[in-house]
């Protein structure tokens, strides 16, 4: 989070935001927003999810996180972003009022 040169790792925030969105608090409204514009940005044409790291342990340094391949798709990835968008399109059906 604190590593500027380290890529933003897509699947984390797409659950973290599939909660929010879930949870429907006005308050979060703008990080959903955020988050929608976020998670889009990483879908290639062909839908798959970039910038979703594999698999991570406890590692010694941030060389150890930067070194893991994020080549693959990841099942997790594309499952929490489906997860949040299913969550946005759930909350705008059940609330109508536009707000996301």
């Amino acid at each position: 989070m604190d590593d500027e040169e380290s890529y933003e790792e897509v699947s984390a925030s797409a659950g973290i935001a599939a909660a929010m969105a879930e949870r429907g608090n006005p308050l979060h409204t703008r990080y959903v927003n955020r988050a929608i514009r976020g998670v889009l940005q990483n879908i290639s044409e062909d839908g798959r999810v970039r910038n979703v790291s594999g698999g991570t342990a406890v590692m010694k340094d941030k060389e150890g996180y930067r070194a893991i391949p994020r080549r693959w798709i990841q099942g997790w990835g594309q499952g929490l972003a489906l997860a949040f968008f299913s969550a946005v399109l759930v909350s705008e059906e059940n609330e109508k009022d536009g707000a996301l």
